[in-house]
């Protein structure tokens, strides 16, 4: 079946017609519209391939626009149109998904399949559990050892004054069913560390997505070692200060370079340092608020959506620290490459 989108949309000005919103969205002359007009309204509800052959063969201008408002999705094939589906939980995440990936089926399918274990509970954990718990994932397991303290309650949204003392991932699993009660989770109460994780993946069977956000010096580089081991894919979100930061995903089967290829080009490893920088270090804390932490939840979900569609050329973090400035939106990137050198990539190849 081909169906009208229910993404799609036309706007009739002077002297063009605009088609679409967002990435998608094209003009033509204003003269020219009435066969992409004709094409939407012919496709509302769907037709049969073999009708919509027949449909385009009738006219070259018809079948010019039927080809462009397919490349622009708005037009699209399934065994059922938008008009079939339940707007239930999952209706608007089919609506993007049919807009951002190459086939929303096989990125649901591959959704189902995943279970996600979230390292760290606090402002991106809350929101990446959020963003997950919406989706059909398989299971999800939160992994943090810190309770709810009232300096959390600017970002860490899903947790209330109630919640105060409590651990955090008891509140976060709480809150997270009162709102999807399907979904499976477990809660470990655990500091996030290489043997940690190590257990949790080892007793969570089936495809495995990491993300980690937990506020450890050495997170990255132990969340490195338990899942590259493994083979499972991990993605770091943070941020700093003000610059909202991903990457590098890892990915096993995409080829990419992981966090300590090329060295410590991303300065997760520092030099020791003198004691008096110690002593103004140590005075630091970080600026944590909804801005960096939803802007970086935000980024991490994209390319994790491009990831479940296998689409591995729009996941934008793979080989890549990817930076946004949550000030004036300026990005930043620092490209990694697969490093024969790398500790943790060379073990690979030895294994």
């Amino acid at each position: 079946m081909i169906f009208t989108a229910k993404t799609a949309h036309a706007t009739l000005l002077s002297d063009v017609a605009v088609f679409g919103f967002g990435v998608d969205q094209f003009e033509v002359p204003i003269e020219e519209c009435q066969p992409y007009i004709r094409t939407l309204k012919f496709f509302l509800g769907g037709k049969s391939k073999g009708d919509a052959g027949t449909f385009v063969s009738e006219d070259q201008r018809v079948a010019s626009a039927f080809d462009r408002l397919r490349e622009h999705r708005m037009l699209l094939e399934g065994e059922k149109s938008h008009d079939d589906l339940v707007e239930d939980l999952y209706f608007k995440n089919k609506l993007y998904l049919d807009i951002v990936t190459p086939d929303s089926n096989h990125s649901l399918s591959s959704l189902e399949s995943t279970s996600v274990i979230i390292a760290g509970s606090g402002g991106i954990g809350n929101n990446v559990a959020f963003a997950f718990a919406s989706l059909p994932i398989n299971q999800m397991v939160l992994m943090d050892f810190d309770r709810v303290e009232e300096s959390n309650l600017n970002r860490q949204f899903l947790f209330t004054q109630n919640d105060l003392g409590e651990l955090k991932v008891e509140a976060l699993k709480r809150r997270l069913a009162e709102r999807f009660p399907v979904l499976h989770m477990r809660a470990r109460e655990a500091k996030v560390g290489s043997d940690s994780l190590a257990i949790v993946l080892d007793e969570t069977p089936g495809k495995k997505l990491v993300i980690v956000s937990a506020d450890s010096q050495n997170i990255v580089e132990d969340t490195a070692a338990a899942c590259m081991a493994r083979g499972v894919a991990f993605l770091n979100v943070g941020y700093l200060n003000d610059i909202a930061t991903i990457g590098p995903f890892w990915i096993p089967d995409a080829g990419g370079a992981c966090p300590f290829c090329g060295g410590d080009s991303l300065g997760l490893s520092p030099n020791e340092q003198p004691d008096d920088v110690k002593l103004i270090n140590r005075n630091y804390s970080a600026p944590s608020v909804y801005v960096n932490n939803a802007t970086a939840s935000a980024m991490a979900m994209s390319d994790v959506l491009s990831w479940a569609a296998s689409d591995y050329a729009n996941v934008m973090s793979l080989g890549r620290r990817v930076g946004i400035n949550t000030r004036n939106f300026d990005k930043y990137e620092i490209a990694l490459s697969l490093d024969p050198n790398c500790a943790f990539c060379a073990r690979l190849q030895e294994s």
